[in-house]
């Protein structure tokens, strides 16, 4: 199963502290995180060009689409709505089984599911033109301090809602919509092996990106986990109090591979080199 994924660019200037690219962005991230988890193949494109999208998503042959974007109008307006293109019986499913997701895992005002004929534009062309069933979900207001407060601190609630939506609408069992916080599984050999061969690339991607700080650009070059791997590893200066960290990590797939470091003593002489040579870039953590 393809997912796509669209968060979406927003006001190039900060609205109440928070840029509406930077939010949709790491929360797209997230979502493709725990898709990846649970076996979906994922796409993501972050761009303000509607026919730029529309056909990324339908040349990567997407079985669904998602917008991730941010709402904004009267200061006192907040809450949550999912839009779908206006005939979709799929799309009207699917916007309803992300939409109860969202408001029951992050507790915002439930705004509905409305067809894109409701939108301000009158129609949605990232809906209407894509091959697959689509839908745009309106995270939050951006106008609103108290929605601002749930994009802000929210940000993994929202992933996993948006995560658990899509398994439910294609039927995935509920083992696979693994929450932040379950115990880490048990990881196979042939993940551990790969971990092996991905620290070499790892190091040179690393040296490549050692004066560039903004590492969604490191994604067109690697695969999530690289990316993970090194966007969290920064602020640890051991390779011990590195692998402790990932393996207690509340993302299952950094913490999987966390445990993998652990039980097959990757931990050795070439991963400390390979530990030298990864540049320090703060994530945040």
């Amino acid at each position: 199963m393809k997912i796509f994924i669209n968060p979406s660019v927003g006001s190039a200037e900060p609205v109440n502290g928070i840029k509406e690219s930077d939010v949709t962005l790491n929360i797209a991230q997230r979502v493709i995180t725990h898709l990846n988890a649970a076996n979906f193949t994922t796409e993501l494109k972050q761009s303000d060009g509607v026919k730029s999208i529309y056909e990324a998503s339908n040349n990567f042959g997407a079985d669904l689409f998602v917008a991730i974007n941010c709402n904004s109008a009267d200061i006192s307006v907040a809450g949550t709505e999912t839009f779908y293109c206006q005939g979709s019986v799929k799309g009207q499913k699917f916007a309803q089984a992300v939409q109860s997701k969202i408001i029951a895992n992050v507790g915002t005002v439930d705004r509905g599911v409305k067809d894109d004929t409701q939108t301000a534009a009158g129609s949605l062309g990232v809906l209407r033109k894509t091959a697959c069933p689509a839908i745009l979900v309106e995270l939050a207001f951006i106008s609103n301090v108290n929605d601002v407060q749930l994009l802000r601190d929210k940000q993994e609630n929202f992933a996993n809602a948006i995560a658990s939506g899509i398994m439910d609408y294609c039927g995935v069992a509920a083992a696979a919509n693994i929450p932040n916080t379950a115990p880490v599984k048990e990881v196979t050999e042939s993940l551990a092996t790969k971990l092996k061969v991905d620290l070499n690339t790892v190091a040179s991607l690393a040296r490549k990106y050692e004066s560039d700080n903004d590492l969604k650009f490191f994604k067109n070059d690697t695969n999530d986990t690289l990316y993970g791997i090194y966007a969290l590893s920064s602020s640890k200066k051991t390779i011990n109090a590195f692998v402790d960290w990932l393996c207690n990590h509340n993302d299952t797939k950094l913490a999987n591979y966390g445990k993998a470091l652990a039980d097959n003593e990757i931990n050795s002489e070439a991963f400390i080199e390979q530990w030298k040579n990864l540049t320090t870039v703060d994530p945040g953590n």
